[in-house]
């Protein structure tokens, strides 16, 4: 069962039950907690997916998201403007982040008090803020890579993604057409869709072993591609 609409009063807290009715509930629908005047949503261990702007412009202050809970969709919190502490559950693969604007924290208290720079909650990196250049070399202990985090930022030549990070969002890197080189994690498995699509001037990918599938359009119009990188891309995936 998905929760479709809070139909409850205003409340300061409200707890998303794990069973109605006999059936387990998995998953928050999209705009389910639209704009309801509710400052803190206790979800249960059932839940694995946080549909679409499934709390956008909300009043909560506060949420943790629970290890159950794979997927975070398309502007889950955006504009809850006083949501200042998220928790993000260890169980999470797949955020949608979003060019520069926090992602699904985009105008929260959360994001638009962070300094300029790479935006991070948790262990995931969700987004940039203010212009980036130059090398960016994503922390140690950062886990996941927000789906579109850093795509069209045109400042960056070089990506460094440190061991740790074991999920890359689809079209994290898109459209960064300054990039040059990456260094992609050892314990990246897979390259989603669309990854690097159009960073033009992309030269050199450092695939490890690790990765073993190569989705589709990954390296689209990356026109500038050397040798050894495209050898690699066509070892994993012969149909590249």
């Amino acid at each position: 069962m998905v929760i479709t609409k809070y139909m409850g009063k205003n409340a300061l807290r409200v707890r998303v039950p794990a069973e109605i009715e006999g059936q387990q509930v998995v998953g928050i629908g999209e705009y389910a907690f639209f704009a309801v005047a509710v400052m803190e949503v206790y979800l249960p261990d059932s839940i694995i997916d946080i549909g679409q702007r499934a709390f956008s412009s909300a009043e909560i202050t506060s949420i943790v998201i629970p290890d159950s809970v794979t997927d975070i969709d398309q502007g889950a919190f955006v504009n809850c403007e006083g949501l200042t502490r998220v928790t993000i559950g260890s169980g999470v693969i797949n955020i949608v982040g979003g060019n520069g604007d926090g992602g699904v924290f985009a105008n929260t208290a959360l994001y638009n008090a962070a300094p300029d720079g790479l935006f991070y909650v948790g262990n995931w990196l969700i987004s940039y803020k203010g212009i980036l250049t130059g090398t960016v070399e994503i922390k140690e202990g950062t886990k996941g890579i927000a789906g579109s985090a850093l795509s069209m930022c045109d400042g960056i030549t070089n990506i460094t993604i440190p061991d740790s990070v074991e999920n890359i969002g689809e079209h994290a890197f898109s459209q960064c057409t300054g990039l040059t080189g990456v260094i992609i994690s050892n314990s990246v498995a897979v390259l989603k869709s669309a990854t690097f699509l159009d960073c033009t001037n992309l030269i050199s990918v450092q695939i490890p072993d690790s990765v073993i599938e190569i989705d589709h359009n990954v390296f689209m119009r990356c026109t500038s591609l050397d040798e050894a990188t495209r050898l690699r891309i066509l070892q994993i995936q012969p149909e590249a």
